[in-house]
C-alpha cells in the first residue's frame, strides 16, 4: 500500500451517533495501516466523538466548516450561505497541507467544492442517499471532485451518478448477552430525533395497539434533536400526552451507551420515513440477537431479512408497524427465532473484521 505521510479525516459531525461512531471506526484503522502518519481530524464543533478519537490523531480541528443541512437551504437561513466561501477557502488549504484528505460524508460542501481545485488525493465516503434538488446538486459536485467514491449501501451507491466501490458498514460486538428479557413487551427506538425516524409512526402504533387492548407494551425512545429543532421533540411529547401513553412510551436524552437498551428490548424499531443510506441502529439490533422492524425504503432491505431477522414494511405506515407488533406479542417464540437469525447475519456481514477488511481494500484501491 503507498505510504501516507499526512492525512486528514473530515467528519459533519461531533456526537456518536451512527455516522460518527462509523467514522471512529474508520480513524482507527487509517492509523493501523499507517501508524506513522501524522494524522488530522476536522470536525464542526465540540462533542463527544472529540475525546473518542482524540487517542488516534495528532491534531484535532474544531469549527470553521460548512455543512449542507436542509435547514440551512430555508429562506430564513439563507445569510448561512456567506459562510461557505470561508469554509471553501480554509478547505482548500487543509486538503493542500496533506497528502490524502478522507471525506467521510457528501455534506462538508466546502471540502467537496474545494477537492476539484487540488491535486492531493481525495476519498470521498458516502453515506448519505441523493435525492431531490440538492441531491442532484450533490451529485454534480461529486462528479467534478475527482474524489475516489466510497458508499456504504447498494442504495447510496445507486444513487451516487459516479463509480463507487461499497463497503458495508460493520460495528465492535458489544453485546454481553443474546437473552431475550421477561415479558412485557418492550421496543427500543435509538437515534436522532428529526422528520425522517418516523417517531410519529411509531407513537401512532402505539396507540392502535392501546386501542386494541395491547396496554403493556412499552417504548423507549433514545436521542436528542438539532440544536434548532427542538420543535420536532415538543410535538412527540404532546402527541404521546394526547393519545394518553405517558404510560407507555418514555423519552431519554442520547446516550453513549445504550446497552442496557438493548439488553432491555424485546425488538428494535427502524421505522424511517425517508431512505437510510445504511441504518446501523439495525446493525446493533442483529448484534444483541433482537428482531428488526424497519421500513422497506433505502439501505434497511439489505440489512434486515422480511419474516427471518425481522419484519419489513411500508414506510410511514402505522397500521403496519403495529401488525408485525402485535405478531411478535401473539407469537413470542418469534423473538428468539428472528434475533437468533440476525445474530447469525451480523456474524456473516456487519463485524468490524469484515468491515476493516473491505475498507481497507477500498482505500488502497482509490490510491
Amino acid at each position: 500500500m503507498t505510504e501516507i505521510k499526512r492525512l486528514l479525516c473530515v467528519h459533519q459531525g461531533s456526537e456518536l451517533y451512527g455516522s460518527d461512531r462509523v467514522f471512529l471506526q474508520s480513524v482507527k484503522i487509517f492509523r493501523d495501516i499507517w501508524p506513522n502518519a501524522v494524522i488530522t481530524v476536522h470536525v464542526p464543533s465540540q462533542g463527544p466523538l472529540i475525546d473518542a478519537v482524540k487517542p488516534f490523531v495528532d491534531h484535532m480541528i474544531i469549527g470553521n466548516m460548512f455543512v449542507l443541512r436542509l435547514a440551512r437551504l430555508h429562506p430564513r437561513f439563507w445569510r448561512n450561505l456567506l459562510l461557505l466561501p470561508s469554509a471553501f477557502r480554509f478547505a482548500w488549504k487543509n486538503i493542500n497541507d496533506n497528502d490524502c484528505v478522507y471525506l467521510s460524508t457528501v455534506t462538508v460542501a466546502g471540502y467537496l467544492m474545494a477537492a476539484r481545485f487540488s491535486k492531493r488525493k481525495v476519498i470521498l465516503h458516502v453515506h448519505e442517499v441523493l435525492s431531490g434538488l440538492i441531491g442532484f446538486g450533490l451529485k454534480f459536485f461529486i462528479r467534478i471532485s475527482k474524489a475516489h467514491v466510497i458508499t456504504n449501501s447498494k442504495a447510496t451507491a445507486n444513487g451516487v451518478s459516479t463509480t463507487s466501490t461499497v463497503v458495508l458498514n460493520g460495528i465492535d460486538d458489544t453485546a454481553t448477552t443474546q437473552d431475550m428479557p421477561t415479558l412485557p413487551l418492550r421496543l427500543f427506538l435509538p437515534g436522532r430525533i428529526n422528520a425522517n425516524k418516523g417517531h410519529d409512526v411509531a407513537i401512532n402504533a402505539m396507540k392502535i395497539l392501546s386501542d386494541q387492548g395491547f396496554n403493556d407494551i412499552r417504548l423507549d425512545i433514545v436521542g436528542n434533536v438539532f440544536d434548532d429543532q427542538h420543535h420536532f421533540l415538543n410535538h412527540l411529547i404532546a402527541k404521546v400526552k394526547t393519545c394518553s401513553l405517558e404510560k407507555n412510551i418514555f423519552f431519554h436524552d442520547f446516550q453513549t451507551d445504550l446497552s442496557e437498551f438493548y439488553k432491555n428490548a424485546h425488538i428494535v424499531l427502524m421505522p424511517s420515513t425517508k431512505a437510510e443510506s445504511f441504518g446501523l441502529v439495525a446493525v446493533e439490533g442483529m448484534m444483541w440477537s433482537r428482531p428488526v422492524i424497519a421500513s422497506q425504503i433505502g439501505a434497511l432491505p439489505e440489512i434486515v431479512l422480511r419474516e427471518e431477522t425481522g419484519f419489513l414494511l411500508r414506510s410511514d405506515n402505522a397500521q403496519d408497524l403495529a401488525e408485525a407488533i402485535r405478531k411478535y406479542s401473539i407469537h413470542p417464540s418469534l423473538l428468539k427465532h428472528h434475533g437468533d437469525a440476525g445474530r447469525i447475519r451480523y456474524n456473516q456481514l456487519f463485524t468490524t473484521k469484515h468491515y476493516s477488511t473491505h475498507f481497507i481494500r477500498a482505500v488502497t484501491s482509490c490510491i
